[in-house]
């Protein structure tokens, strides 16, 4: 399907590069106890909040879900993407009212395996949030 082709070469540089990056950039500074880079989180999270903007006013202009009015592959993908920030304290939903419903919406098709799949994630980013409190 052209839309999913479209969708899956797009995010490639629009949403996996910011979220993967900002995950990325956010855990290292976590984990090792060093200061963040400020200037780098801050560039990743302002790309990030165009993909999203561009994730509401062109994928999910019409549709529920990316390509169609199913659940896709691209669908898994960006729903997989758009977890990762939230591990590290950035919520895609926050200024994404409609990204947040699209994730809600994707996750409710796929229950209960989504929340089986994610459940280590979720428990690295319960984990997270602790370690970043007692670094405060």
């Amino acid at each position: 399907m052209a839309i999913v082709d479209s969708y899956m070469a797009w995010q490639h540089l629009n949403v996996r590069i910011n979220a993967a990056l900002l995950f990325r950039t956010k855990l290292e500074s976590i984990l090792s106890g060093n200061p963040v880079n400020e200037k780098k989180v801050a560039s990743l999270e302002s790309g990030l909040k165009i993909a999203l903007s561009q994730i509401e006013s062109i994928w999910l202009k019409d549709r529920p879900f990316i390509a169609t009015d199913q659940v896709t592959i691209a669908d898994l993908v960006a729903v997989t993407e758009l977890e990762q920030p939230g591990m590290i304290g950035f919520d895609v939903r926050q200024e994404n009212l409609r990204v947040g419903e699209y994730m809600d919406l994707v996750k409710s098709q796929l229950q209960p395996h989504y929340d089986n799949v994610h459940d280590v994630a979720f428990k690295v980013a319960e984990k997270l949030k602790v370690k970043q409190q007692v670094k405060k």
